[in-house]
């Protein structure tokens, strides 16, 4: 085998082995957890809870759920908490046109405390048949402090947006400059950055109560580009490793700058650590992908679009009755892998095509209209680079001879 596979294959298994054996330590028949406020954070006095919630036999099984406020109580010293404060917290629900469809797992709720200081949050789920389940408390500290909720192409959106594309530009020009030698110094580099921030996040979110199984596998188109960039990086020259490499220019780059344009990071804005991950991963999904390109190893023609077309296609088969058949596993709700489940429910685009087409399967049609655009204008350059490269060469093939002679004396 390829030494230089050693290293993405054993990243990218970690990865693997880490999302296992968070399923395999989530999987129970009730759970319900607080996402926001993080623990030991600080936010202002009104602000929106939110966190997940499932209970067995189903995604319909929870009733009700309410969240309580209050002082934590110096146990030691006898001090009782001041009064709490309840509300109730309602679950997100997938809607087509004004008619909801069904729940999803996760749950908000606005509350506003009176007193800045220390609280201790705490959320609890009752299901149709009585039964309860309640989640760990959550400490944090109401204070006067900016929000933190990101808002897209404000300053520091713009900032950092800028910033990203000089870092792919930078990743371009060096690849297009270097070819082979530079992409065998710097797939190693880029291997160990990509992945690193990739197990870091999962273990953040883990941690942070926020991982699960309908949200967090490595089924996004983003999260595939992000363990088979760094394969093909490290493969030897052939067909394989250049059809590859094409695959994942238009997966990459079209997939992630999208995520980039319309971030969808909630309360996670500047400086939080999600924002940073975020953009960290979706501009080297973009910069490594275009890297294959620019060094050689692709060849951007609509021979590949096509075939990346029908690949596609083919994938988003099996995944679209993952999304639909998670309903069956904690936390019972669908999963929107490939966004073919249902619209994110922060919005996008999807509600254009949802509000025109209907739910899923229906708003898919949407998604191949966008994608002949979209995945045209990745191929377009690289069609005019050939045409104005044939020119040039046609141009240096039409010189008559007798001006070739002072060069050649």
């Amino acid at each position: 085998m390829n030494k230089r596979m050693i290293l993405p294959l054993a990243m990218g298994a970690a990865v693997l082995v880490l999302q296992a054996i968070f399923i395999v330590t989530l999987w129970k028949p009730d759970g319900i957890r607080i996402n926001y406020p993080a623990a030991n954070s600080s936010s202002g006095a009104s602000f929106t809870a939110t966190g997940s919630v499932w209970m067995a036999p189903g995604q319909e099984a929870v009733d009700r759920i309410e969240l309580t406020a209050r002082r934590p109580g110096d146990v030691s010293a006898g001090a009782v908490p001041a009064d709490e404060v309840t509300v109730a917290a309602t679950r997100l629900v997938v809607f087509d046109r004004g008619t909801p469809l069904y729940s999803l797992h996760l749950w908000q709720a606005p509350i506003e405390l009176p007193e800045h200081g220390a609280w201790e949050l705490q959320a609890k789920a009752w299901a149709k048949g009585g039964r309860s389940i309640v989640s760990n408390p959550r400490v944090f500290t109401v204070a006067d402090v900016s929000s933190r909720f990101f808002q897209a192409w404000d300053r520091v959106h713009v900032i950092t947006f800028v910033v990203c594309m000089a870092v792919i530009a930078g990743m371009g020009i060096a690849a297009a400059r270097g070819g082979e030698s530079f992409m065998r110094r710097f797939a190693p580099v880029y291997t160990v950055v990509l992945l690193t921030n990739e197990l870091a996040w999962h273990l953040y979110y883990f941690m942070a109560e926020s991982w699960s199984i309908q949200d967090n596998l490595m089924l996004h188109m983003c999260g595939v580009a992000v363990l088979l960039i760094p394969v093909a990086m490290a493969m030897e020259p052939g067909r394989a490793r250049d059809r590859l490499s094409a695959f994942l220019y238009f997966w990459g780059i079209g997939g992630a700058i999208q995520a980039l344009v319309f971030p969808d990071i909630g309360a996670n804005g500047f400086p939080t650590y999600r924002f940073f991950a975020f953009f960290i991963s979706h501009a080297l999904i973009i910069g490594g992908s275009l890297t294959l390109a620019a060094s050689g190893r692709a060849r951007i023609t609509i021979g590949e679009l096509a075939r990346m077309w029908v690949v596609t296609n083919l994938v988003m088969v099996p995944m679209f009755f993952i999304d639909k058949y998670m309903v069956l596993v904690p936390p019972y709700a669908p999963s929107n892998y490939f966004l073919l489940g249902y619209p994110p429910v922060m919005g996008s685009v999807v509600d254009l095509f949802a509000a025109w087409f209907g739910p899923s399967p229906w708003y898919i049609i949407g998604f191949e209209l966008m994608g002949i655009p979209v995945f045209g204008l990745l191929w377009l350059p690289w069609a005019v680079g050939r045409k104005l490269a044939a020119r040039r060469a046609a141009r240096g093939s039409d010189r008559e001879p007798d001006d070739l002679e002072p060069a050649q004396a």
